[in-house]
């Protein structure tokens, strides 16, 4: 063979590697799923792109316990969840947050891998 039909089944195995790549992390590959319990303590909007502007959250789960990082995908948001978070935290009640967690971090959709799928309130 010779070394510019390798350099092309080389280029040619990178370039769909990483489109599969991209395709898995942009897709929202879901990596795990779960819930925690706490109090929503910050939710804010985080980001200078307008369309790629994202809502970033804390929870605290205890008294010592750090916060837990979470992002909302607003274009994912056909179930309101950008409203529960917000009454979550005006609230200023225990709420159990459902998630999704991902493989990895798309700066576009959110700053942390964990995605709140849905929001209950456990607390008076």
């Amino acid at each position: 063979m010779k070394a510019k039909h390798i350099a092309m089944i080389v280029v040619a195995v990178g370039l769909f590697s990483g489109g599969m790549y991209l395709w898995f992390t942009a897709d929202g590959w879901t990596y795990s799923t779960g819930s925690r319990a706490g109090i929503v303590i910050k939710f804010s909007e985080k980001g200078g792109f307008g369309e790629w502007d994202t809502h970033e959250g804390e929870l605290q789960q205890g008294a010592t316990v750090e916060a837990w990082a979470f992002s909302v995908n607003e274009s994912q948001d056909g179930t309101g969840i950008l409203k529960q978070v917000e009454d979550a935290m005006d609230s200023g009640l225990r709420v159990k947050v459902h998630y999704r967690q991902q493989r990895g971090v798309q700066s576009w959709k959110g700053k942390t891998t964990y995605f709140v799928t849905s929001v209950e309130s456990i607390g008076k």
